[in-house]
């Protein structure tokens, strides 16, 4: 899939990892709520902890796979999304810098 509509699909697996890493964190933290009570043993939070942790480094690679995918999709458009307008390359200019 390494057309338009799969780095499209990547763009949006983003997404997931966001609510991925907010309800790992959320979960930790009733975890620990829980132990701190009484209610859960040392095991359940260091599962939870790791599942915690698992999910931020899924959600960090996920930033750095958007921005990639971000631009590999622009160059395969050659669109600039920010600025709504197709990019341009000036060939001249490269090739005599001092004019």
């Amino acid at each position: 899939m390494r057309g338009v509509f799969g780095q499209y699909l990547k763009l949006i697996s983003y997404e997931t990892t966001v609510l991925s890493d907010s309800l790992a964190a959320e979960s930790y933290q009733l975890t620990m709520e829980r132990f701190l009570a009484g209610k859960a043993d040392v095991l359940k939070l260091t599962t939870s902890q790791s599942a915690k942790d698992n999910a931020h480094l899924q959600y960090l690679n996920a930033i750095a796979d958007y921005w990639y995918n971000f631009y590999y999709l622009r160059s395969l458009t050659l669109y600039d999304f920010d600025k709504n307008e197709d990019i341009s390359f000036d060939e001249s200019a490269l090739l005599n810098p001092t004019q």
